[in-house]
């Protein structure tokens, strides 16, 4: 286990096996036997740390503050608390005083040697970091302290869109939610969220903390005693006994002291300061509190040089959010931030694409919340469309997987709202990109282009939008040729959902079918359960007659198929859709996982041959003597070829023997 914390220290968090190695540290590291060893710093060891000496009771004791003021053990010690959490109010307040007495000690020490000041300052600065991560920890309504099961709190800054039922946004809904389980039931897959509200800029990483974490609802909510608000949290930290509203009262006053302007700190302090303010105003319960963040910022900012980017972001931010949850805002800051820092920062994103993906996704992001919410008088009309125009171009262009999910998914809401047409430019991007991406991110555009289709209210559906549905959708039907097996899945199962939702099942036959029956077609095992669904949603409608008519059109198509095996599947499967007997529906499961048998050299499906010839001759039973003639004459071609399977049902159809059927 000290190998393995080694590697999570050694490992980027980017790294493929990071994540598994870190999941079995998690499991294993956080007992009891283990927990406090694994908190230990490697190098504090050669400090002369005696092992047997520090070990009470079963458990390792807290390492001396006077080996933590050695930067590397200090950040060693941060990342194996980041790491393994905590495991109960005991271990918490341990590390929470280990941290202050850090301060403490470096605060106190008053050494005039350039060197060591420098140290000290180092590891002032590491223990502010340290004090931060360790607080956030808390933002949970799960386990606090345990970073395997505990998600951080994520509140997204847009409005649920309301969900009217029978309304088109509704259908959109279930639609994605089909999306959204589909790929979770996918081991091939990533979990992707399409149908879950985000924020643009986070939807990459939702589980880790970040800027943006919380909402300004949420956390006005909060400050103004909204029991709803932080009921989840509150009850969390109840159970594990910790109480951090006192500690964020010591450490406000501490950094009021740090940040006042007369008070000189040091530059780096000063920043992890600021910074440290900012992350955790998330944590704030109180309105006095916010309106310090707010005087503190602003005060700072008014001295501050404007040269200094790092201190500025952190300022600027902090200034931003205490002026939102305290709602002061005023019209210029508005008219600032939307012509200034979005039109100006999207072309620059557009001129340099991918530099820095942070930046990028918190301008697009931005842009999307002021299209969607300020944008909507005469004088902003050349607005939405530039910054459209420029997303648009953007998502073609960049090789970010984070930039190109946050584009479609903005774009997308932007369409479901109403503020820009999902006829046009958004439409055509989610086709372009269905065709030219590959891998997952060809599920985003899809979920693009099924927003643009449902967009058109229900009402306003005609023959001639079928047509314009069918067209769009085609490329999806395309595209599954070239996919692998488990992505064609995916691909066919959201477009069967949205094809039954916005057309109904007669105009959807004819391309349904020529896909299915397509000797092109390389996945009909997918393909299989559209028609399933189709012919199921024309018996539901009463329309087997027309659905019969179609059947008997197919049938000689399947003479051509090969091998053999492969034609009596595929038939069986429309044979079983096509049937109105619920026993006989129910064996289509049975049916489908045959497909996958039918091509392997030497496989067989031992079930295929009875459930073909029961759907074949209760399908017969049905029809009209004309019908039974059509029918008869287009197995007759296979029987003749020596197809036993064809023969036994040529021979049972002539001799008259389908009253087993029909029974």
């Amino acid at each position: 286990m000290a190998s393995l914390m080694l590697w999570v220290e050694a490992l980027q968090d980017g790294h493929e096996t990071a994540a598994l190695i870190r999941a079995v540290v998690l499991s294993v590291g956080r007992l009891p036997l283990l927990a406090g060893f694994l908190r230990v710093p490697p190098d504090v060891y050669r400090l002369g740390w005696d092992q047997e000496q520090q070990q009470r009771q079963g458990r390792f004791s807290p390492v001396a503050v006077h080996h933590l003021q050695e930067a590397d053990v200090l950040k060693q010690y941060i990342l194996r608390v980041n790491t393994l959490g905590w495991t109960g109010r005991r271990e918490f307040e341990e590390t929470w005083m280990t941290y202050l007495s850090v301060l403490n000690a470096a605060t106190e020490d008053d050494t005039s040697n350039r060197e060591e000041l420098a140290v000290l300052l180092q590891t002032n600065c590491l223990a502010v970091r340290g004090i931060t991560s360790l607080l956030l920890q808390t933002l949970t309504a799960m386990v606090p302290g345990h970073p395997g099961v505990s998600a951080t709190l994520h509140h997204p800054r847009h409005q649920p869109i309301v969900l009217v039922p029978g309304s088109s946004i509704l259908h959109l809904h279930h639609t994605l939610q089909q999306l959204e389980v589909a790929v979770d039931e996918s081991p091939l897959l990533p979990s992707m969220s399409f149908a879950r509200q985000l924020n643009l800029e986070r939807r990459h990483d939702a589980g880790l903390y970040g800027h943006g974490q919380l909402s300004l609802r949420y956390l006005q909510g909060v400050i103004s005693g909204n029991d709803g608000a932080h009921s989840g949290r509150d009850a969390a930290l109840a159970a594990a006994g910790l109480d951090i509203n006192s500690c964020l009262v010591f450490l406000l006053q501490l950094y009021a002291q740090w940040m006042a302007p007369e008070m000189g700190v040091p530059l780096p302090l000063l920043t992890e300061t600021v910074r440290s303010a900012v992350l955790l105003s998330d944590l704030l319960t109180e309105r006095s509190q916010f309106e310090w963040l707010l005087a503190g910022c602003v005060a700072l900012y008014q001295v501050h040089p404007i040269d200094d980017e790092v201190m500025l972001q952190y300022l600027v931010l902090g200034l931003c959010k205490a002026a939102a949850v305290l709602d002061s805002r005023e019209a210029t800051v508005v008219e600032t931030v939307r012509r200034a820092f979005i039109q100006l920062g999207l072309q620059q994103i557009a001129t340099v694409p991918g530099y820095n993906d942070d930046y990028d996704l918190a301008v697009w992001a931005a842009a999307v919340y002021v299209m969607q919410h300020y944008d909507d008088g005469p004088a902003d009309s050349e607005f939405s469309p530039a910054v459209l125009q420029l997303a648009i171009s953007l998502a073609g262009a960049t090789r970010s997987a984070a930039l190109y999910e946050a584009i479609m998914k903005g774009i997308e809401r932007l369409v479901v709202c109403g503020v820009v047409s999902g006829s046009t430019g958004p439409l055509e991007l989610a086709v372009e990109q269905l065709r030219q991406r590959r891998g997952p991110q060809q599920l985003h555009a899809l979920s693009l282009l099924t927003a643009c289709l449902f967009s058109v209210p229900t009402r306003q559906l005609s023959p001639e939008m079928f047509v314009h549905v069918l067209e769009k959708y085609s490329v999806v039907f395309t595209k599954m040729k070239s996919s692998p097996a488990f992505l064609s899945t995916v691909l066919c199962g959201t477009t069967t959902s949205g094809l039954l939702r916005l057309c109904p099942p007669s105009e959807l036959m004819n391309r349904v079918i020529g896909e299915f029956i397509s000797p092109h077609q390389s996945h009909a095992p997918a393909l299989a359960d559209t028609v399933f669904q189709v012919f199921e949603a024309c018996v539901s409608q009463s329309q087997e007659a027309l659905l019969r008519d179609w059947v008997l059109f197919s049938l000689p198509n399947f003479a051509t198929v090969r091998p053999a095996a492969r034609a009596t599947w595929r038939l069986a499967c429309f044979l079983a859709g096509a049937s109105r007997r619920p026993w006989l529906r129910a064996a289509f499961p049975l049916l489908q996982r045959c497909g996958d048998e039918v091509d392997l050299p030497g496989s067989e499906c031992p079930h295929l041959a009875a459930v073909f010839l029961v759907a074949a001759r209760d399908f017969y039973s049905q029809l009209s003597e004309p019908q039974r003639r059509q029918f008869l004459a287009a197995i007759e071609a296979p029987a003749s070829g020596g197809d036993p399977t064809y023969k036994r049902l040529l021979l049972s159809l002539t001799d008259g023997s389908t009253d087993e059927a029909s029974g």
